[in-house]
């Protein structure tokens, strides 16, 4: 997570949102989801928002003061989900610097893939000029 961090502050700086994914974040034990909150404050000190997704297991789980501490640590927006077995998952807003449009579950290998390839550097990410923020 540190190195991922890292690489974010050395290439956009100046984003004022972060999203938590790869699942619920919320379920992760309230010790470590502060340690990741603190350590994006200090290295992307530009962000305002982190958003991530939760479920109903997650939320109940948490107490109104342990939500509102991470409230106070910059996590602003959390997304309830649900599976997704069949469907379009979209994510091709012009801020997004890897826009994809996918037809799941077929599409998710390939997906995958381009991800990973992305943030090795080996795919081209939008221009942050072209991202219409």
């Amino acid at each position: 997570m540190r190195a991922d961090l890292a690489w974010a502050a050395a290439r956009m700086p100046e984003n004022r949102r972060l999203f938590l994914c790869d699942g619920d974040a919320l379920i992760m034990p309230q010790e470590r989801l502060k340690d990741i909150l603190l350590a994006i404050r200090e290295n992307l000190p530009a962000v305002a928002r982190v958003s991530t997704y939760a479920n109903a297991k997650s939320l109940s789980r948490k107490s109104p003061e342990e939500l509102a501490e991470l409230a106070a640590l910059g996590l602003r927006t959390l997304f309830t989900h649900a599976a997704m077995p069949r469907g379009l998952f979209l994510a091709n807003h012009a801020s997004n610097y890897l826009p994809l449009k996918l037809r799941m579950p077929r599409d998710r290998e390939p997906a995958l893939r381009l991800l990973g390839q992305a943030l090795a550097g080996q795919v081209g990410l939008r221009p942050e000029w072209s991202r219409g923020l």
